[in-house]
């Protein structure tokens, strides 16, 4: 069964992204702009993804597909700085190629209220 490739994302309240932000993803998709733009938050939400759609876990620390060397934080570390308190509403909403949605913020929810 092959993996459908990702073409949308959209990221709310984590890291550098307050407000809700889209972006297509194509075949080849430069990351690039001005120091603490989000890039590395662009990155990582990659991988948070990644570690969700492996394991169901939206507490991320050290994701799988970053082989141990990166350390997002968990929960509470990567939710974006100015909505920690009270948080905010956190989501990720993703496209594939196949038409497939997902939507990440009622697990994300749970979460801040556990």
């Amino acid at each position: 069964m092959s993996i459908p490739k990702l073409t949308k994302i959209g990221l709310q309240n984590f890291k550098a992204f307050k407000e809700e932000e889209e972006f297509e993803i194509k075949p080849i998709t430069l990351v690039y702009g001005y120091n603490s733009s989000g890039k590395s938050s662009f990155l990582h939400s990659l991988l948070f993804l990644d570690e969700f759609m492996r394991s169901g876990n939206v507490d991320v620390h050290r994701p799988t597909l970053g082989g141990g060397e990166v350390d997002l934080g968990g929960y509470k570390q990567f939710v974006n700085r100015a909505e920690r308190s009270p948080f905010g509403p956190s989501s990720f909403k993703t496209e594939f190629e196949n038409k497939a949605r997902l939507n990440i913020q009622n697990e994300i929810q749970q979460l801040k209220t556990s």
